[in-house]
C-alpha cells in the first residue's frame, strides 16, 4: 500500500535564486540597458548606438535564465512519472493531462487542432520585432552622426578664415558614443548650421532640410516605435516568468506529495526519486579571457 512520512521531500525551489545574465557589448562596446529584473530572471541588451560605418547588428541574443530550461525538463520528467503513477495515485490539484497542458502554455503543442502557440515563441517574436527596431533607429542615428560629423568637419574648413563665423562653431563636437549624445550633438549642429549658411549643403545629400528631417525622425518616430517594442518584450517576458514561476510551483507540491504517498524503497518511490531532477545548479562561470598582447 502507498505510504509516506511527514519528512519526504518537497524538492528544490530554484525560483529565488537569482541570477545576472548579460548580452554581450556591441562593437563599440555601448552601455548596456536593463529592461528589468525579475525574481529569477533578469534580461540585459546591448542598446547603445554603435560606431559609424560598424556593424550594426545585435551582437547576442536574449540569453533566459538556465533555470528555465531546468523548470521545463523537470516539468517533463514530473508528467511523465505522474503517468506511470495514475493507476494507483494522480495528484488532486492537477491530473497529468492538466499539468501537460500548464507546459504546453509555455512551450507550446504543435500537434493540437489549433496548433498551441508557446509564450517562448511569443516572447522569442517579440525579441526579434525588438531587435528590428532597434536596428532601424541605429541605422538612422549612424547617418545622422555621418552628417553631423561631415558638416561640422567641413564647415571648420570653409570658415576657417572667418572668425565671427568660426566662432559660431566653438564647443561642438560629433564624438558621442550614444543615442541621447548623438541626438545631443546633431542639434548642436543644426542649430549653428542655420546660423552660418542654411543654403550651405557639405554634401548634394546633406542638406539642412534633410538632415532637419532626419534628426526629427530619429528623435520622434524611430525612438517611439523602439520604446514600444521593449516594452512589448518586457510584458511577454514577464508573462513567461509568470508561467515558468506556476509550472515550478507544480513541480515542486506534485513531488511533495508523491514522496509522502510512495515512499523510498518502493518501485514508485525509487522511480519518482532517481528520474525526477530537485537540485538545479547554476552553469559555472567562464574565467575572464586575458587581453591580448
Amino acid at each position: 500500500m502507498p505510504g509516506g512520512g511527514p519528512d519526504a521531500p518537497r524538492g528544490g525551489s530554484i525560483l529565488s535564486r537569482g541570477g545576472r545574465h548579460l548580452l554581450p557589448g556591441g562593437p563599440s562596446g555601448r552601455r548596456g540597458e536593463v529592461f528589468y529584473d525579475l525574481t529569477w530572471i533578469e534580461l540585459t541588451f546591448p542598446c547603445e548606438k554603435g560606431p559609424i560605418g560598424g556593424n550594426n547588428q545585435p551582437q547576442g541574443v536574449i540569453i533566459m535564465s538556465e533555470s528555465v530550461e531546468f523548470i521545463k525538463n523537470r516539468a517533463v520528467k514530473t508528467i511523465s512519472a505522474a503517468n506511470q503513477v495514475a493507476a494507483d495515485w494522480v495528484w488532486p490539484e492537477k491530473s497529468p493531462a492538466e499539468m501537460q497542458t500548464q507546459l504546453h502554455g509555455i512551450i507550446g503543442d504543435t500537434d493540437a487542432t489549433p496548433p498551441v502557440v508557446g509564450q517562448e515563441e511569443i516572447v522569442a517574436t517579440a525579441q526579434q520585432t525588438m531587435l528590428g527596431s532597434r536596428i532601424a533607429w541605429d541605422a538612422g542615428l549612424d547617418q545622422l552622426h555621418l552628417w553631423t560629423t561631415q558638416g561640422l568637419g567641413m564647415a571648420r574648413i570653409k570658415y576657417r578664415n572667418q572668425p565671427l563665423q568660426f566662432a559660431k562653431l566653438d564647443g561642438l563636437t560629433a564624438v558621442g558614443s550614444s543615442r541621447e549624445e548623438t541626438l545631443a550633438e546633431a542639434l548642436e549642429w543644426q542649430t549653428a548650421w542655420k546660423k552660418l549658411d542654411p543654403s550651405w549643403a557639405p554634401l548634394p545629400a546633406n542638406t539642412l532640410v534633410a538632415f532637419e528631417a532626419l534628426r526629427d525622425q530619429c528623435a520622434g518616430d524611430l525612438k517611439t516605435h523602439y520604446a514600444a517594442k521593449q516594452s512589448d518584450l518586457r510584458d511577454e517576458t514577464n508573462t513567461l516568468a509568470a508561467l515558468a514561476r506556476d509550472m515550478e510551483d507544480i513541480n515542486e507540491a506534485w513531488y511533495a506529495d508523491v514522496c509522502r504517498v510512495f515512499v523510498a524503497g518502493t518501485p514508485h518511490g525509487d522511480m519518482i526519486r532517481s528520474t525526477i531532477p530537485t537540485t538545479y545548479t547554476p552553469p559555472t562561470a567562464k574565467p575572464p579571457v586575458p587581453p591580448v598582447g
